[in-house]
């Protein structure tokens, strides 16, 4: 809470800082929880979410070679080509990666946040990726509505969930905005909440040790305790 009663320009120079604290003391920042501090300091409080797209899942190899504002241009190109003939070129207000995550385990690419300038192109791509999977030089790409910090939160077990489902090879789907179904012992599951998929894998013992899915608050209650 005090991070946000303090000067920004303060805070950002502090990063550093917090970063070599928090590695000291043995913890991690999450994902989200990260991402929730570096945007509450570097857009203002007006920032129109909009107008923004979350992409998760593109490997950040690709950011070496190429910037993010032209890839995300050819990721439309090669899925959904006929919003640029209707819209013309993609004009983008603000584009980048979310911050590290300081957690060793965590294996998967950081997620991309773009502003757009024209809200109909965005809903246009919007409505493309939720017709079919989005694909970036052979790699699945998933572009969804970005969301408010207070919803962030509750889409990061979602967000975990579903890689990690992947990497099991369970064949994980997300059928927008939020049910998500995998594929075991030869039949299609689908979950419309976390806590359903809690439940579910509670009675699999062997697959609910490869799965961190607890809810935040019950984590918080735990702490608390």
């Amino acid at each position: 809470g005090f991070l946000k009663l303090c000067d920004p320009n303060c805070l950002l120079s502090s990063l550093p800082f917090l970063r070599t604290g928090i590695i000291q003391a043995g913890c991690f920042v999450c994902l989200l929880d990260w991402e929730i501090i570096y945007c509450d300091l570097l857009c203002p409080r007006h920032y129109n979410s909009t107008l923004k797209i979350d992409i998760n899942g593109l490997p950040e190899d690709h950011d070496k070679r190429k910037s993010l504002d032209i890839i995300l241009g050819e990721i439309i190109q090669e899925n959904c080509p006929e919003i640029l003939e209707q819209e013309g070129k993609v004009e983008i207000e603000r584009i980048h990666r979310s911050p590290p995550v300081f957690n060793p385990q965590l294996t998967t690419p950081r997620n991309v946040i773009a502003k757009f300038k024209n809200s109909q192109m965005k809903e246009k791509i919007l409505q493309a990726a939720k017709k079919k999977p989005f694909r970036y030089h052979g790699n699945m790409v998933r572009l969804t509505q970005d969301l408010a910090a207070s919803t962030l939160k509750d889409r990061k077990a979602s967000n975990m969930i579903f890689w990690k489902a992947r990497e099991l090879g369970l064949q994980p789907r997300i059928k927008y905005p939020s049910k998500l179904t995998i594929f075991l012992q030869g039949k299609v599951w689908s979950f419309n909440t976390t806590e359903e998929f809690q439940a579910f894998i509670n009675k699999r013992p062997d697959l609910n040790r490869k799965f961190d899915v607890q809810p935040q608050n019950s984590r918080e209650s735990s702490k608390g305790n």
